[in-house]
């Protein structure tokens, strides 16, 4: 279950932690609570060696997790660094806010993605030569 903390600053200038269950009486949080107490349980579930190597974001991501050797770059430089590695940017994911289908490059029809524009889109190949 996930908790909000909130810290509250007291007269004597120490904090006191307060735990705020967030997932109360919200209907689809309490639909995936109650899936998930099932899914322990379930004789179908997914054994957890099969799940950590399948072919999830935070693997293919997580072995390229280092600290920054410097401290050259502004925040907005780091943020847009942070957004092409994990391949979440307003041009590839601003489809999920919108509620709207995954885009689709115009030039080779496949979806949209950082990888993609950087890597496989023929519309870049002079740019990567």
């Amino acid at each position: 279950m996930r908790y909000k903390i909130s810290f509250k600053k007291q007269k004597e200038n120490t904090k006191k932690i307060f735990w705020i269950p967030s997932h109360i009486n919200i209907t689809g949080n309490e639909r995936a609570d109650k899936l998930a107490k099932e899914a322990i349980v379930s004789p179908n579930a997914l054994p957890c060696q099969e799940w950590k190597a399948s072919n999830i974001k935070l693997n293919e991501i997580k072995n390229h997790i280092h600290p920054w050797p410097h401290n050259t770059l502004s925040r907005k430089e780091e943020v847009i660094i942070n957004r092409l590695i994990i391949g979440h940017t307003r041009l590839t994911h601003a489809f999920l806010m919108k509620k709207e289908d995954i885009p689709m490059c115009l030039t080779c029809n496949d979806p949209m993605t950082v990888k993609h524009i950087l890597t496989d889109c023929r519309k870049y190949e002079l740019q990567r030569q």
